[in-house]
């Protein structure tokens, strides 16, 4: 049976006369109305399935027959697709029935959504709103076929409403009956939610919404945060079978997409004028502060800049596709009861699009998006749209910034800014294949070019059918995960190459998230924030080891790779030959190959050559080809028959660990080394290099590559690796010699494997609380102050002995809690690898990559854990957002109030990568200041005062006075400009002007910039960077739209200077120089401190060097010679000795940790 079949329409229709007639009409109209979009309908639409109809043409034609449809809509839209079905459609079967989409319904019907009330079911309603929830597609059961499950009689029933309908009874008597689910019809079906628009509430007035059901073409049309108008049948819902009160929903019959923006605050003509009129007055900058939380004293800079941000700048869009936000961003940290939560609620009532959330309520996923199972999905995934998605185009007031979650603030950068990988970066998959990631996405992208969703500078594909190595955060674990999906965004001009301790390299966006180890945990710094020193979040090793490989294979690839080639001769024979002058290496590949012609058939010859020693040349088609099959990403042809090794191929790096150990044993037969300081391999290039390291990693093994020459070598580093090499190579007699230098480097506490310091010094302090509370002096302190560093089984050794003591404490929760932390760190699988250097690098590809993981956001690649992208992708739902939000955010201290000695930066609890996104950030202290403190408290009391006189005056309780003492007493918590007329005074801005630079502006704002610049090249600081050049342009943009000016002046350029200056004033300048330092937002120090401390701490280190400890006051005596104060001296001890790299074993002497 066929959708398009026709049905029988139920006589009489009202108002309308019979259905014949009313069919007649239709048809008539549409012979009319609709003749010329019908008779090119296939041309215009060759895929359609529906038409559109506008409503004002059928009310042109006939306003009665247009009235019965709109409160009669299911007869007369049946009526309708009938009389549709017989008019001719160029290019259509007769017969063909499309379905009628209505538009442009009367403004009568056109709804809020707390409007729809019980006058309208079944009518036709139309409401707009924004799209809150979505559903994946499901299929609905349109034309149910039941066959009678005992005379096989069918029957077609059209199934209308959420109840399933049957048939009541067979023609045979019986009431048994089967749905004929292949024979049925069956159509697309989906749910979304929308609410109303955010510019219709005031205040905290709670936003109404309604679920909408789409059918056919209309599902996927739509996503959340997607502003739309939909017209549809108001239908009701039963909730429970014995209640009378129901549910409501629009079945949909059009749903479209619109671009409105602040429609409904469309002044009037005469409140145009006074908006004119109050943007020529000289003062309204004065007057919008003052408009601004009245009830607070103070903060005009502050109060000023989230004017600004209000009005925001201007947002480029480019004809290659990118863009350049116009939203400005602000952050306001402060302590407590200082006003900013005011503030923020302030701005929300005055912005006309806006959303207040609380940091402690709000996760990643409530401020951006999230996918999860709901009921509005019968059970299934549901997207939801978060703040920044609902609020797109206006403002979201985040208050309690840092209560968020930390991992759910990495939300935050994708709706701020990009980050992705260079087209060349190589990533490991599961099965052990390396492709670079701008090959697999291009090619994916081809091969599927049917799934991919197109987003703005953004492609993405869906479930893209790859495993890679993901990582667990929690317990410090990789995990074989199968990817959610692939995407490329359009590339930046410059990338950043960032070099690690292993010798790998990548190149990332400078936006993209580094996995560091900062402050006793592991955070996420963006890459143009690392710095060399650095440690990064590595692995132990990987866990791909599951591939089925012959060891003999294996042991015979390991000699093959670094010592052979193969080819076909002139005779066509397929040859195989390896060479070496080694003849136990000799002897052994000869027992090798001996033991493998029992699988296969083999010719062996051997010849010694000079220059190349014993050559062994093997013919045999069975184990040439097995070789070619298996191993056939190993080699690269040079055109005439000759292949030689180039890479590791897939199958021995995904191949189990018993395989893997073979290939490595006769591998290093061939290219191992060992002198009296290191052991390792050499290679003959980059790749081949970091292939061997993969094999090795999967092992266990930590090496370093290096280049050596022409060569490269990979150097296997530390104790512990040293040990599981020689242990591997055990029948090579040069296994002695590494099991040596494994010793020494056990002795000497060489384990390559740095522990950060703040662990070290918790486990110190956790020692030192017991030995003091027991009275018992321990040597194993002493653990943790070797000169190479503190190793795992120190570690573990001191914490065992502090659990063994553990009953001394009254209360041990929180040692426990820090001796899990500490164990999952050093027991996980994880290391740290030094950051070697960070370097910009111009970038000429068009795309840039990502894989995207969930739910950990990490995988695994080049020894390294790396983050990747956060947008929404769970259960195969993939979806693109419109997050185009402002950002007010207000934080806290971590430790209540600021300390006013100590960097503001470092007492936030929030990342440099989400901190270096906002264009201002302000300090709102609380300062002890009799004049000040007076000022504030006069003003809370008429405050008060004015709030008492106004209910008194309402309730009649006070005769004596007057409306005008009233007025005059909120005169100065009264805003300036009317609230309801700010709005749209802000709206009209954001929507009818777009000014552009003069040459004058653009000249004050360069001129600041370089010159600030050169300030910070001759101290040695980066004073500001091209983010807060962009800054400047988007302030002084929204400066002029304050005054409605088409023009960017000198003057608005010189007020967005003075709003960055005073931001710059409180964050980045450096209280000891007098610069401005931007590491002080990367760093959380200034580039002064930091070179003071490093002269301390070479003191330190030159002093103990021939002594055993160095005495506090020959420190400062020392360090007053190179210009430091003796309390900066006594600050940075504190300093170092938080961070664990000095100790005091006793009052007043001072010795290096490690």
């Amino acid at each position: 049976m066929e959708e398009g079949e026709n049905f029988q329409l139920a006589d009489g229709p009202e108002n309308g006369g019979s259905t014949a007639e009313i069919v007649a009409k239709f048809e008539q109209f549409f012979r009319v109305m609709y003749k010329k979009e019908l008779s090119d309908f296939t041309l215009t639409h060759p895929n359609a399935t529906s038409i559109v109809v506008d409503f004002r043409k059928l009310e042109a034609f006939d306003y009665k027959l247009a009235d019965a449809l709109l409160d009669n809509p299911k007869i007369y839209l049946d009526a309708m697709e009938t009389a549709l079905s017989r008019v001719e459609v160029a290019g259509l079967e007769p017969g063909t029935r499309l379905r009628v989409r209505l538009a442009n319904i009367p403004p009568d019907r056109n709804l809020l959504v707390r409007d729809i009330r019980a006058e309208y079911i079944g009518k036709i309603v139309g409401t707009e709103g924004l799209v809150r929830q979505i559903t994946t597609v499901m299929p609905k059961l349109k034309v149910a076929r039941w066959a009678c499950r005992h005379c096989g009689k069918t029957y077609d029933i059209l199934q209308e409403g959420s109840k399933l309908k049957r048939p009541v009874v067979c023609v045979c008597g019986k009431k048994d009956f089967e749905l004929l689910a292949d024979e049925s019809v069956w159509i697309d079906f989906q749910k979304i939610q929308i609410q109303e628009p955010i510019e219709h509430l005031r205040g905290g007035e709670q936003a109404r919404f309604i679920d909408v059901h789409l059918e056919g073409d209309l599902v996927n049309k739509v996503k959340p945060g997607d502003r739309v108008d939909v017209v549809g049948i108001l239908e009701l819902l039963q909730q429970d079978g014995r209640k009378t009160v129901y549910g409501k929903y629009i079945q949909a019959l059009n749903i479209e997409p619109v671009q409105k923006e602040f429609e409904e605050l469309e002044p009037t003509p005469e409140e145009v004028k006074k908006i004119k009129e109050l943007a020529r007055d000289p003062e309204i900058y004065e007057k919008l502060v003052k408009s601004i939380a009245p009830t607070i004293w103070g903060h005009e800079k502050i109060k000023e800049a989230i004017a600004l941000q209000l009005f925001g700048g201007v947002k480029k869009e480019y004809s290659g596709g990118t863009h350049i936000r116009g939203n400005i961003h602000v952050l306001l940290l402060g302590d407590p009861s200082t006003g900013k939560s005011q503030m923020l609620r302030y701005a929300a009532r005055i912005a006309p699009k806006s959303i207040y959330v609380a940091g402690k309520t709000a996760s990643g996923a409530g401020l951006t998006a999230s996918a999860e199972k709901d009921e509005l999905g019968e059970g299934g995934w549901v997207i939801k749209a978060g703040a920044l998605v609902l609020a797109s185009g206006g403002i979201a007031a985040v208050d309690e910034f840092e209560k968020i979650d930390a991992k759910d603030r990495a939300a935050l950068h994708e709706a701020m800014e990009q980050q992705s990988y260079e087209y060349d970066f190589e990533i490991l998959l599961a099965n052990g294949k390396k492709v670079k990631i701008g090959e697999l996405v291009d090619r994916l992208m081809e091969v599927h070019r049917n799934r991919v969703v197109k987003g703005k500078e953004t492609e993405i594909l869906p479930d893209p059918g790859i495993e890679v190595v993901g990582y667990n955060l929690k317990d410090f674990k990789p995990v074989r995960i199968r990817a959610d999906r692939v995407s490329r965004h359009l590339a930046p001009r410059e990338v950043v190459e960032i070099e690690f301790s292993n010798g790998r390299t990548v190149r990332v966006t400078p936006e993209h998230p580094v996995m560091l180890w900062r402050n006793g945990g592991v955070v996420e710094v963006q890459a143009s924030d690392v710095r060399a020193g650095d440690l990064a979040l590595a692995v132990r090793s990987y866990p791909v080891n599951d591939g089925d490989v012959d060891p003999r294979l294996a042991r015979f690839m390991g000699f093959l790779l670094p010592g052979g080639r193969i080819y076909r001769d002139e005779n066509g024979a397929n040859v195989i030959e390896f060479a070496t002058e080694d003849e136990d290496t000799a002897r052994e590949f000869r027992a090798l190959v001996e033991e493998m012609g029992e699988s296969y058939d083999i010719e062996i010859s051997e010849e010694r050559k000079r220059g190349r020693g014993l050559i062994f040349r093997i013919v045999s088609g069975g184990l040439y080809n097995r070789i070619t099959w298996e191993f056939h990403d190993a080699f690269h042809g040079n055109g005439n028959g000759l292949a030689v090794p180039q890479r590791v191929p897939q199958k021995i790096l995904g191949a189990k660990n018993g395989a893997k150990k073979e290939f490595i044993s006769a591998y290093y037969r061939v290219r191992g080394t060992v002198s009296a300081l290191r052991a390792g391999f050499t290679v003959e290039s980059r790749e081949m290099g970091e292939d061997l390291q993969d094999v090795l990693y999967c092992l266990g093994i930590h090496s370093q590559l290096t280049r050596k020459g022409n060569k490269y070598f990979v150097a296997v580093q530390g104790a512990e690796s040293l040990e599981k090499l020689a242990e591997i190579i055990k029948n090579d007699k040069r296994s002695e010699r590494v099991l040596l230098l494994a010793r020494k480097a056990r002795r000497a506490g060489d384990y390559r494997d740095p522990i950060p310091q703040d662990v070290v010094k918790e486990v110190r302090e956790m020692v030192e609380v017991i030995e003091k509370i027991s009275g018992e002096e321990s040597r194993i302190k002493s653990r943790l102050r070797k000169a190479a560093g503190a190793s795992r089984e120190d570690i573990a050794a001191c914490l065992d002995w502090v659990e063994e003591r553990l009953g001394l404490l009254e209360d041990d929760s929180h040692v426990r809690e820090k001796i899990g932390r500490i164990r999952g760190v050093i027991e996980g699988n994880a290391r740290f690898l030094t950051v070697c250097r960070v370097e910009k690098k111009r970038y000429g590809e068009k795309w840039v990559y990502d894989v995207t993981v969930e739910p950990h956001h990490l995988f695994v690649s080049h020894g390294l854990v790396l983050h990747n992208t956060v947008s929404v992708a769970k259960a195969g739902i993939v979806t693109t957002f419109k997050a185009d939000t402002a950002i007010l955010a207000a934080a806290n201290p971590k430790f209540g109030r600021f300390d006013p000695y100590e960097n503001p930066i470092l007492q936030i609890n929030l990342e440099p990568t989400l901190l270096s996104r906002f264009d201002l950030i302000f300090i709102v202290k609380e300062v002890l200041d009799v004049e000040r403190d007076r000022k504030i408290a006069r003003h809370i009391l008429q405050t008060h005062l004015a709030g008492e006189k106004r209910i008194a005056y309402m309730k009649g309780v006070d005769s004596s006075l007057t409306a005008e003492e009233v007025e005059e007493a909120e005169k100065h918590v009264k805003p300036e400009i009317d609230i309801d007329l700010l709005r749209k005074y802000i709206a009209y801005a954001r929507t009818h002007v777009f000014p552009q630079l003069t040459e004058e502006a653009m000249k004050k704002i360069e001129d600041f910039y370089v010159n600030l610049r050169q300030l910070g090249k001759k101290s040695g600081t980066v004073p500001t960077t091209a983010r807060q050049l962009e800054a400047l342009i988007r302030l002084a943009e929204a400066s002029a739209r304050v005054r409605l000016s088409n023009l960017v002046t000198e003057e608005d350029a010189e007020r967005a200077i003075r709003l960055a200056q005073a931001s710059m004033e409180e964050i980045l300048k450096d209280k000891e120089t007098g610069v401005f330092d931007y590491d002080i937002i990367t760093t959380g120090e200034s580039k002064s401190k930091r070179e003071k401390m490093k002269i301390v701490l070479n003191i330190i280190r030159t002093y103990t060097a021939e002594h055993d400890s160095m005495p506090v006051e020959d420190l400062v005596e020392e360090a007053k010679t190179y210009g430091i104060e003796e309390q900066d001296v006594y600050d940075i001890i504190e300093k170092l000795k938080k961070n664990g790299e000095i100790y005091e074993p006793r009052p007043g002497v001072l010795r290096l940790a490690g």
